[in-house]
């Protein structure tokens, strides 16, 4: 703005291919322009230009590529088109040729796999058992609480929500027990005297690894259904692989913190043990003659 200020129709460019979430310098510049013309008189006027394909256009679509493109011709597409048949991630063709934004690039979990694992219209199962898991952040700001259940399709369906404090965890186990007669409740060892709903098991470090692989197994196999809400989005897309003892295990990244997806994950690992149907006592009554 100070060497601009004078100039007549004075242009800024900002030159750079789309990012994931790790890369915040060219969202927060184009942020604060849109906030500058919100916030604009109608004698101050700024125009933006972007070369950006829109976050649901399709990127298998030879459209979505000239989005991106500021020339388009035959030596673009032919250029495109190759690059397109020698790709191995999507998100980085999305990123590099559709200047689409995603989540994460190269993480355990792409774009393309939460979008098949996407089918917010499956319920819960009302018959089969649900398996809570809760997990708090490092700095105990917030907690997130799981349930994941395995329907009569052997998919695992899961849930997240979150919590601030922990009477508002105990409140919200107590609202899915009044919504399902039969929960399993896990939770890591700070739980301990510090709820009042009854834990069936505690997990930790020891139960990492297996509960890690169960859930890679159930993403990689298509076998998981998701609401798609935004806050589960958040957690899985930000937590991160690390291998120890030859093990994987899904952690947070710096002061990121990973509490929602390892709350989904020792859910999905526990319900995906072999669930039992929920036992039903019918009775009857004689009638005497």
């Amino acid at each position: 703005e100070p060497t601009l200020a004078e100039a007549e129709s004075g242009q800024v460019w900002l030159t750079s291919t789309a990012g994931d979430s790790n890369s915040t310098l060219f969202a927060s510049r184009r942020a604060r322009a849109i906030a500058q013309i919100e916030g604009s008189d109608d004698d101050e006027r700024m125009l933006i230009l972007e070369w950006s394909a829109p976050p649901e256009a399709d990127i298998e679509d030879e459209d979505t590529w000239r989005w991106a493109s500021p020339e388009w011709s035959d030596k673009r597409v032919k250029y495109l088109r190759d690059k397109w048949k020698s790709t191995t991630n999507i998100d980085s063709f999305r990123t590099q040729y559709g200047n689409q934004w995603v989540r994460k690039i190269d993480g355990w979990l792409n774009s393309r796999t939460w979008a098949a694992t996407l089918d917010a219209d499956r319920p819960l199962p009302a018959d089969m058992p649900w398996h809570v898991a809760i997990e708090v952040a490092k700095d105990e700001s917030e907690h997130a609480v799981a349930v994941a259940a395995m329907d009569a399709d052997d998919r695992l369906v899961i849930r997240m929500w979150a919590a601030r404090r922990y009477k508002d965890v105990d409140d919200l186990i107590e609202q899915l027990r009044a919504d399902h007669p039969h929960l399993y409740v896990s939770a890591t060892p700070s739980y301990i005297n510090r709820i009042r709903t009854h834990l069936n098991e505690i997990v930790g470090a020891r139960e990492t690894a297996a509960a890690t692989a169960s859930l890679l197994d159930a993403f990689s196999t298509g076998a998981i259904s998701h609401d798609g809400s935004a806050h589960l989005e958040e957690h899985l897309f930000r937590a991160q692989l690390t291998k120890h003892d030859n093990a994987y295990k899904l952690i947070g990244r710096g002061d990121i913190h990973a509490h929602g997806a390892r709350a989904v994950m020792f859910a999905v690992w526990q319900a995906s043990k072999t669930p039992k149907p929920i036992p039903v006592i019918r009775t009857r009554q004689r009638r005497s003659a």
